[in-house]
């Protein structure tokens, strides 16, 4: 048999390898020739069968780049059937050789609409009954999680309803799913899990932090003060950035008669560098009216980073710059730069490039929070 014919099969020896040299014969040996700092994290990470949804198809051939011992991609098709809509799958990684039995299954999700929250649900609960060892399904973005409370009777709260339906797959092998999620809009949200689904809430700050550090080094500016538009989110990541050295500044929203405007609440930012940070933004018009106080109280630059990018159409355009062209400056335009994950893909893969909007990859971050 020629090893064209079943082109993952490399890939299973590959992992089957690993896994050998980390529990078989060798891995005393092993660990004495590199170092005991480094033999409990080899001991201590999966490999991962990794399925995707059709936007997250990019984030999982990355990680299958970083780590390819440790991720191997098997692509899907995602269809549907043309008499009815309904939804036609067919899952990576089971014929010609099933890769994906008894093994770790990572499925990057995409929650950016309904209907593909259903498609995701049919495979995942076929996973689930697929004699798999665990199940770890990513929902980097879920944006669910704004409509977590009710202010009248007959309101529905999806961030619940969705969670029920994560909690409610079957059991596979290695206990309950557990489910990814960065920078969720309400930590209590996480309560709404429960059952078969456990919430592990991650965050994008590290990586950010790692961009800040790489920006400093090759092009020797660097943000002096880090902005919050509001005092939850400063409760929220102002200790991150306080315990990496940051002076902070947070702003609020005060009464002026009719109006409620922005005014700076903490902190001082005359003659910085000023990134400001929150969970997410939809319309941009907390940031714009918080950069516009910062410049106004003498702030050199302002910079903005939010985990996701939920612009509804039209939205993103507001903040170009659009230099070097001949349209007129956005009316958000105020920003040196504007940082984001592509946690949300339906609206990241479609920003205008070179010009303010600079999107992180979350790929090397998840591979991190996965070992």
């Amino acid at each position: 048999v020629k090893t064209k014919d079943f082109p993952n099969t490399m890939g299973s020896i590959k992992r089957q390898s690993v896994e050998e040299f980390q529990g078989g014969k060798h891995a005393h040996s092993s660990a004495v020739n590199i170092g005991r700092s480094v033999r409990p994290r080899m001991m201590a990470c999966r490999n991962y069968s990794v399925l995707a949804a059709p936007l997250c198809e990019e984030k999982a051939r990355q990680l299958e780049c970083i780590e390819p011992m440790r991720f191997h991609f098997y692509p899907s098709k995602w269809d549907k059937f043309g008499d009815s809509g309904t939804d036609k799958i067919e899952l990576g990684g089971f014929t010609p050789v099933n890769f994906i039995h008894d093994s770790h299954v990572l499925f990057l999700a995409d929650f950016n609409s309904n209907d593909v929250v259903l498609s995701q649900i049919n495979a995942l609960i076929t996973l689930c009954e697929s004699f798999i060892k665990s199940l770890t399904v990513a929902v980097p973005y879920y944006p669910y999680g704004t409509n977590e409370r009710v202010e009248k009777e007959g309101e529905v709260a999806t961030a619940s309803t969705v969670a029920r339906l994560l909690s409610g797959l079957p059991s596979c092998g290695g206990g309950p799913v557990r489910v990814i999620v960065y920078d969720l809009h309400t930590l209590q949200n996480r309560f709404y899990f429960h059952g078969n689904a456990v919430a592990s809430l991650c965050t994008t700050v590290p990586l950010l932090l790692t961009t800040l550090k790489e920006q400093a080094a090759s092009v020797g500016k660097s943000v002096d003060v880090i902005a919050f538009p509001d005092d939850g989110a400063c409760k929220r990541f102002g200790k991150v950035f306080a315990e990496a050295g940051y002076p902070l500044v947070t702003c609020g929203k005060v009464r002026d008669g009719d109006r409620r405007v922005v005014r700076i609440m903490e902190g001082t930012c005359k003659s910085q560098h000023v990134l400001i940070v929150d969970d997410l933004t939809r319309s941009g018009g907390t940031l714009h009216e918080c950069g516009k106080v910062l410049m106004a109280a003498g702030a050199c630059t302002v910079s903005a980073f939010v985990a996701h990018a939920a612009f509804p159409p039209g939205v993103a355009e507001k903040f170009l710059n659009n230099n070097g062209t001949s349209k007129c400056p956005g009316e958000f335009a105020i920003f040196e730069h504007f940082y984001t994950t592509d946690s949300n893909p339906s609206v990241t893969n479609k920003l205008p490039e070179n010009d303010v909007f600079r999107v992180l990859k979350l790929a090397p971050q998840l591979s991190r929070d996965l070992a």
